[in-house]
């Protein structure tokens, strides 16, 4: 996406390093979930910077240009696969994350039974502190 600011063409991604502003990628595969993360993450002073629906975009994704991502919020259950390569790709990278699922049960492998972790439904405060807490341990490291 391009956006035209004084004759001159600029990607979001440049606009939203100008602005500083932190640039998450958005592992999803609900369209609709997607949309939601986009305006609140707006509304909250982020900018999504990349969207992946599966694990393999993902991975794509981070291995083009991971520099390019502050932060990302990660589904757990992308359609029939679960997110755990990715995440074990973010931990590699340094790459802060949180996990979401709407799956109750909290099932997750050991090594990962530490990460933050949001559970869907979530509310633009749950989402807001979720994220506050994220960045917060990035800032205490």
């Amino acid at each position: 996406m391009q956006v035209a600011c004084d004759h001159v063409f600029v990607t979001a991604l440049e606009r939203g390093r100008a602005l500083n502003r932190k640039q998450i990628l958005l592992v999803e595969d609900e369209s609709l979930i997607v949309m939601m993360l986009e305006d609140i993450l707006d509304e909250l002073g982020y900018d999504a910077a990349g969207q992946a629906a599966s694990v393999a975009d993902a991975l794509t994704l981070l291995d083009q240009n991971p520099a390019q991502f502050d932060a990302a919020i990660v589904d757990v259950n992308l359609g029939p696969d679960e997110s755990w390569p990715v995440v074990a790709r973010l931990i590699e990278l340094d790459i802060p994350f949180l996990v979401s699922s709407g799956d109750s049960s909290g099932n997750r492998p050991d090594e990962y039974s530490a990460v933050l972790a949001i559970r869907k439904p979530y509310s633009f405060d749950q989402l807001k502190t979720a994220m506050d807490g994220l960045f917060a341990d990035i800032a205490s490291a």
